[in-house]
């Protein structure tokens, strides 16, 4: 977060709570978000776009760390 702060000029603070995918908050309560303070519109859209892209580069290399995996305990083995 200190990297995206840095670079697009922002304030970013973790609020909420985390939540299991099955279990809703209580009335009052929020689930886990980031929340963006800027002195733009400009800082806040660059803050966005660098967040979701961070976001993507780090599934898409945990996709590939896994296909790896699974191919690597395959049903043959070479020695």
């Amino acid at each position: 977060l200190a990297q995206v702060q840095e670079y697009a000029d922002v304030g970013i603070s973790v609020r909420g709570s985390y939540y299991p995918g099955n279990k809703e908050p209580k009335d009052g309560e929020r689930k886990l978000f980031l929340f963006l303070e800027a002195r733009s519109e400009l800082a806040l859209r660059r803050a966005r776009e660098e967040i979701l892209r961070i976001m993507k580069d780090t599934v898409r290399q945990m996709a590939q760390t896994g296909a790896r995996s699974a191919g690597m305990a395959g049903r043959y083995k070479v020695f």
